[in-house]
């Protein structure tokens, strides 16, 4: 008698040369990055704003248009300018945009928009730092000026206000300010002797600057001037440079920038007047305001670099009700350099929008520029808006991402931090995590634990575990405790128990970094690890084995990688000297770790090592930096995620292909840093990580990796009953070249011989009484026209077939059947009917 497991195929060698060798030689294969998420905001600076009807009455609605430092908004490149529509939530761009910063932004009367910055070209025109926009391609309006251009502002008339630090007009004089008519540029009574940075246009064609300039026209002025057909002095002045200026419905005015006098009163960075003095606004901000907004019911709005405004806390944004300063959720922070707020914009609906350098708004991610709803926070726009951490796949093939977003998809759904993505659209589970997910793992029946820092699961206490039934999320009895603790890492075993491990004390009971779960209660691994464990693997045999930051495991010296057998833990080695971050295990049982080490047993192996159950040995020279994530392909080969920017002395940005022999790039590879990577059902690679491109391309913090020579299995014609049920065929896995094909027969007789059945060719349904078959069921097809015939034993009513595919690509797109034939016996081996299970459709892919 034959297992299943172990069906006679001859020689899968034979079978091959039978059945493919013949066929002709294919196309090469290659790996394509798929189009990935939009990420919400910009990747550099938003430094101006507007709201820009291009169509004026017209059915089109009013868009923001965002100026700054910027080359990517969305999923599109957009070089330093671009227009998102509210309604739609869609970024579009205007030509190739500039080829350096945009500062300032106008509608003119026509509709046209203009912009202004440091610019020399627009959309491929030479353009002196201001051009229009004809609503198909950038024109110059003259030959510009000679410096950047910082502030604009439009008369009634349409004639246009130009202010920055340039010193030439159309090449004429011009000091810093400079007037539009339509034809050609203008001086303005001598300009100013410094920088204009905001000018805004009051009633009866007059103008008003501000900046750092001391004298403007014939007059010292300090910061700023009133432009009516000659500059005049605004009283006596600011004692610092003035930033912005904006217009109350009252009709008086405000000033705000870095001065902490203006006329001569205390005003710490912002007054107000109606024309005969000046009023500070409250006890003003700490530090520069930037940029003013004026909302629907007369309330202002001031961004900067401030941290207080009234003695409040109000971080680089605040609002005055006319009495009071408060701020708008906890303002604004950065990962990286010190945020600021540098431009404000009402929408018609009367939201907020905030641009600036700012990469937090409101404790979630925000690449510069955000929204502010009236009680919160958003990031502006579609896509992931943080870090994924963790990836995962469901039993249906979805694909599930952990880590630290908060909102994901089309108009910022709200996911807190874990998504499902279903392949055309994201959707939350339940209302999501508090904390960030760092580990996923899915249980045999189906269920999704997710593990991280987080305190709260769908609103449920689970400390730093959460179990998804795929309708709610539940606690595993009462998590994991300590000093900040954290879930790292998750493995499903097969049995339904489950593994945890991190950086915590106790689950129920002492458990020291690592636990098991037997579906009711936590138990320990001995007494544990003494520090955080990062990474989990399980070996053929059963055994498990642990990777981390630890020098101890149950108390023997194992140098952060350790192996436990189920009563007590063993070295591999001598270890590494720092820490392992990945582990994976290769169908011929070798064990490989990754990590931020550089040696392994004592010898140099560059960050990824090989454990053969003896010794540690390299992969090639290795990589130059953090090995955080490795992913087995169906072939064998082996996926490398991290920091690093170099494998094996070639370039290899943050992701790399070990076929064996050598290190290899996919593409351009990722612009940060690779966290998680995962092998779907249907054989997409997926990364996940910090980056905001793949490729090249933009496709930020998720991406996934598809092969042009895709492996697939199709069901064709029906099985028919038996005694055991309904003979049905499946596919377990893909026929991927270089790896194991398995597929599986249920519903079979409970004692049955079993014969399988391959062939390049279907018969189109034949009846298997018309077939000298004896005991033939009516009902029952032959579908596959047999080049070779198998046989092999039903046990338990199902029957499995194993068929090793060699490792060689120009197998890939071979097509050919599969179906089963159970022969019933009875207990005296008499055959006592024919039955047959549907068949299977195959083609042979390569990663």
């Amino acid at each position: 008698m034959t297992h299943p497991a172990s069906v006679p195929l001859l020689s899968s060698l034979c079978l091959c040369s039978a059945l493919l060798f013949a066929t002709p030689v294919r196309s090469q294969c290659a790996n394509t990055w798929l189009p990935g998420a939009p990420a919400p905001g910009a990747n550099g600076a938003a430094l101006a704003t507007a709201m820009w009807d291009a169509d004026g009455v017209g059915p089109a609605p009013a868009r923001l248009v965002i100026g700054g430092v910027f080359t990517v908004v969305g999923d599109l490149a957009a070089n330093r300018i671009a227009a998102w529509d509210p309604v739609a939530d869609a970024w579009t761009t205007f030509g190739s945009g500039m080829d350096n910063a945009v500062h300032a932004l106008a509608v003119l009367p026509s509709g046209e928009l203009i912009a202004a910055g440091a610019f020399t070209d627009a959309g491929g025109m030479p353009s002196g730092r201001v051009a229009r926009w004809t609503g198909t391609m950038w024109l110059p309006l003259g030959t510009g000026m000679n410096g950047a251009v910082y502030a604009l502002s439009v008369l009634p008339n349409g004639d246009l206000v130009a202010g920055g630090n340039f010193t030439l007009a159309d090449g004429q004089p011009a000091e810093r300010t400079a007037l539009w008519n339509g034809a050609a540029w203008a001086p303005m009574d001598g300009g100013m002797n410094g920088t204009v940075n905001t000018l805004m246009s009051l009633p009866g064609g007059l103008i008003l600057a501000g900046g750092s300039f001391t004298v403007a026209g014939a007059f010292a002025t300090n910061r700023l001037a009133l432009w009516t057909d000659s500059w005049l002095p605004v009283n006596g002045g600011t004692n610092g440079t003035v930033n912005a200026l904006a217009m109350l419905p009252s009709g008086e005015f405000l000033a705000a920038g870095s001065f902490t006098t203006i006329d001569g009163v205390a005003a710490n960075r912002i007054a107000r007047t109606n024309g005969t003095g000046w009023t500070p606004l409250g006890s003003g901000t700490n530090a520069s305001v930037q940029s003013l907004a004026i909302l629907g019911n007369g309330d202002v709005v001031a961004g900067g670099t401030f941290t207080t405004a009234g003695g409040v806390a109000a971080n680089r944004i605040a609002r005055w009700d006319g009495a009071v300063w408060s701020p708008l959720g906890t303002g604004m922070g950065s990962s990286g350099l010190p945020p600021a707020v540098s431009t404000l914009a009402v929408l018609p609906n009367g939201d907020l929008i905030a641009g600036g350098s700012f990469t937090l708004a409101g404790g979630i991610s925000a690449a510069r520029l955000a929204r502010w709803d009236g009680a919160a926070w958003l990031p502006l726009g579609s896509g992931l808006n943080d870090t994924v951490r963790a990836v995962a796949t469901l039993g249906n093939g979805d694909l599930v991402v952990g880590g630290c977003f908060a909102f994901v998809g089309a108009g910022g759904v709200a996911v807190n931090r874990i998504a499902r993505w279903n392949g055309a659209a994201w959707t939350p589970l339940g209302s999501g995590l508090d904390g960030p997910v760092h580990a996923l793992a899915t249980l045999p029946n189906g269920d999704l634990v997710a593990g991280g820092s987080f305190t709260t699961a769908g609103g449920v206490a689970a400390n730093c575990i959460a179990r998804w039934s795929g309708v709610s999320w539940s606690p595993l009895g009462g998590g994991m405790t300590g000093s900040a603790p954290v879930v790292k890492a998750l493995l499903a075993l097969p049995n339904g128990e489950l593994i945890a491990a991190g950086n915590f004390a106790a689950a129920g009971a002492a458990v020291n970094s690592i636990a098991r779960w037997d579906g009711s209660a936590w138990s320990p691994l001995g007494s544990g690890t003494n520090d955080i464990v990062h990474a989990l693997a399980v070996m053929p045999n059963g055994d498990l084995v642990a990777g981390g930051d630890f020098a101890t495991a149950g108390g023997v010296v194992v140098n952060r990688i350790a192996r436990w057998d189920g009563a007590s833990w063993s070295a591999l080695g001598s270890g590494m000297e720092n820490w392992v971050s990945s582990l994976a295990v290769l169908a011929d049982g070798r064990l490989l770790a990754g990590g931020n080490f550089v040696y392994a047993g004592g010898g140099w192996v560059g960050r990824v090592a090989s454990w053969d159950g003896a010794s540690w040995s390299p992969l090639g020279s290795g990589a130059n930096g953090d090995v955080l994530t490795l992913t087995v392909l169906p072939n064998g080969d082996v996926v490398a995620g991290g920091y690093f920017t170099i494998a094996d002395g070639q370039p290899a940005s943050r992701i790399a292909r070990w076929n064996g022999v050598a290190w290899s790039t996919f593409g351009a590879g990722m612009n940060a840093a690779v966290f998680a990577t995962a092998m779907t059902p249907g054989g997409e690679l997926v990364a996940g990580g910090d980056f905001l491109a793949a490729d090249a391309r933009v496709s930020a913090y998720v991406a996934r990796l598809a092969t042009t020579c895709s492996a697939s299995s199709v069901a064709a014609g029906a099985g028919c009953a038996s005694s055991g049920g309904s003979n049905t065929l499946a596919a377990a896995t893909l026929p991927w070249t270089g790896s194991t094909f398995r597929a599986v027969a249920t519903g079979l007789p409970a004692q049955a011989l079993v014969a399988i059945g391959i062939g390049v060719a279907t018969t189109g349904g034949v009846p298997l009484t018309a077939l000298p078959l004896p005991h033939s069921q009516p009902g029952c097809m032959l579908h596959v026209l047999p080049d070779w015939l198998g046989v092999t034993m039903a046990i338990d009513g199902s029957a499995e077939l194993q068929w090793p595919l060699p490792n060689d690509p120009t197998f890939a797109g071979f097509a050919f059947h599969l179906q089963m034939i159970s022969l019933e016996v009875d207990a005296a081996w008499s055959l006592v009917a024919t039955t047959s299970t549907n068949a299977l459709s195959l083609t042979v892919g390569s990663f």
